[in-house]
């Protein structure tokens, strides 16, 4: 019996399939399938013509998308620099409120406690973090993570179809080699 329903529901597949109303291939079925096939003709081009044409299209609107992209990016980096700038004074900071209180308010005695403290949080801080990763103590991924949280929170913010600019940088990257291989050819 299970086999009879599932020859039946093999059947309408292939019904519907041949009838264009969905689109299978292999074990994967596609319920929109002209928009499948208008997806494979945007990516295929039919001439050296049309595929100019078209990267000349996505070019335009990548010119306007890259602007939006550079102006986050930028924003993140000095977003980024600022905070790394602000906790490099705070231990300046503290450094020099330490000194002063150490040899003109306090003394050493009052202020060793609080120095060693301190100075064992920071190395603490330090050590997990070369546990954690491994390597030598290195302020670039700490850079690398922060710029990409601001750029997230920016491309939020202003609504930025991130999705829209990878594609579109996709498909420049697919006319530019078809178009550039189609020249060698000649």
């Amino acid at each position: 019996m299970d086999t009879h329903t599932n020859r039946e529901a093999e059947e309408l597949s292939a019904a519907l399939h041949r009838a264009g109303v969905v689109l299978r291939h292999q074990q994967l079925v596609f319920l929109r399938p002209k928009e499948i096939a208008e997806l494979v003709m945007q990516v295929l081009p039919v001439d050296q013509e049309s595929a100019a044409a078209k990267l000349r299209r996505i070019e335009e609107e990548l010119q306007q998308l890259e602007s939006v992209h550079a102006e986050l990016d930028r924003q993140a980096t000095r977003t980024t620099h600022c905070w790394l700038w602000a906790g490099y004074i705070l231990l300046s900071l503290q450094l020099v409120a330490f000194v002063w209180l150490t040899w003109w308010e306090l003394s050493w005695d009052v202020m060793e406690p609080f120095g060693y403290i301190i100075s064992l949080f920071y190395t603490l801080v330090g050590y997990t973090y070369f546990l954690a990763k491994g390597r030598v103590f290195d302020l670039e991924p700490f850079k690398e993570y922060w710029h990409s949280h601001y750029k997230r929170k920016q491309v939020t913010a202003r609504k930025f179809d991130e999705q829209r600019y990878q594609h579109l940088v996709q498909l420049r990257e697919r006319y530019q080699r078809y178009l550039t291989r189609a020249a060698l050819r000649r």
